[in-house]
């Protein structure tokens, strides 16, 4: 086994001033590269990217492997990254988009030979057979976010699919067609709630937003349910949410089974959906994170318990999403 430290340009319009860590990734400036490092990566560029922009101020990610060979290494270091990747879109609050690039190098920590990559490295692979890279060293937890992550690696449910839900949300970040950003923001918030296959996550979708159906509702403290119900218009409105959202699984379904081809629903109103989508998932994520920090772990006890963290602070929530996430405004252009 030999230790390799491998290094690849990030793109994105996201700048990371200190150095960020995720478990065993790092994602840092480019200002401290040594000549040598930034020597491997210019010639990476000319044979992977060359219409590439300047990589000079992007940042690197980066981690260490221990693997028998340097390919072995490209490959393990290719799924830390990702995933990674997926649990920071929370520091971008899901505007910026980070992509990995072709653009690296792996240093050899024995021998401190430095290979540029090239676009050999990112041919399909037959018959490959690595696993996961797994470490047994402890790093210092910074914030919820990089705990939950940590955790991911022991197979607890819940944080699995804590980090599959992330890894939709970015993929939907990365669309174009309003139809696929909906149906991956809704399969982001079934990775989290919907145990069987025939689960309905729309009671979980409407407590997030403020919301809670009869299913919930019976769970929660009174005065927090008469607080809810002083709200103008808000049985009203819980009425609609509902409506609205066996539509819109209706719409998922119609979209997986047509084939992404384009629907009737016109562009206002799936512009709508996808704000009361990032709504929901915005509140799952904390609520998810604070059981996570609480010790539930398994996907099964979160969804039952997420109840549990519907507080005095979900009356103002309902508040904004009947002001903001229901009602289209002249200003929703990122959404579009």
């Amino acid at each position: 086994m030999r230790t390799y430290l491998c290094v690849r340009v990030l793109l994105g319009d996201q700048y990371f001033p200190t150095t960020k860590s995720m478990g065993t990734v790092d994602i840092r400036p480019s200002r401290n590269e040594l000549p040598f490092e930034q020597k491997a990566l210019l010639e990476s560029l000319k044979n992977t990217s060359p219409r590439l922009e300047s990589i000079e101020k992007k940042c690197r990610i980066l981690t260490i492997v221990e693997t028998n060979k340097v390919e072995e290494a490209h490959q393990e270091s290719q799924l830390l990254f990702e995933e990674a990747l997926d649990m920071y879109e929370p520091y971008s609050h899901f505007i910026s988009k980070n992509q990995l690039s072709k653009v690296g190098y792996i240093l050899d920590l024995e021998s401190f030979i430095i290979i540029p990559l090239t676009d050999k490295f990112f041919r399909p692979q037959r018959n490959s057979s690595f696993s996961a890279l797994v470490i047994d060293e402890e790093y210092p937890v910074i914030d919820l976010y990089q705990y939950a992550y940590s955790l991911a690696r022991f197979g607890y449910t819940g944080v699995r699919a804590f980090v599959r839900a992330f890894n939709w949300i970015r993929k939907s970040q990365n669309e174009l067609d309003v139809n696929i950003r909906f149906l991956f923001k809704w399969i982001a918030l079934e990775s989290l709630f919907k145990l069987q296959s025939s689960d309905d996550i729309i009671p979980y979708i409407s407590l997030l937003l403020g919301f809670p159906l009869t299913k919930h509702e019976r769970l929660i403290a009174r005065p927090i349910i008469q607080a809810l119900m002083l709200i103008p218009n808000y049985r009203t409105w819980r009425s609609w949410l509902v409506r609205k959202l066996q539509f819109m699984r209706s719409l998922r379904n119609n979209i997986v089974h047509n084939g992404f081809r384009t629907h009737e629903t016109d562009k206002k109103t799936m512009i709508r959906f996808l704000k009361i989508l990032t709504s929901a998932f915005s509140c799952a994520k904390d609520f998810y994170l604070e059981l996570v920090r609480d010790g539930y772990v398994e996907s099964s006890d979160i969804v039952d318990s997420i109840y549990t963290k519907f507080d005095l602070r979900m009356i103002d929530r309902a508040k904004f999403n009947i002001t903001n996430s229901f009602v289209l405004s002249p200003y929703d252009t990122h959404f579009q």
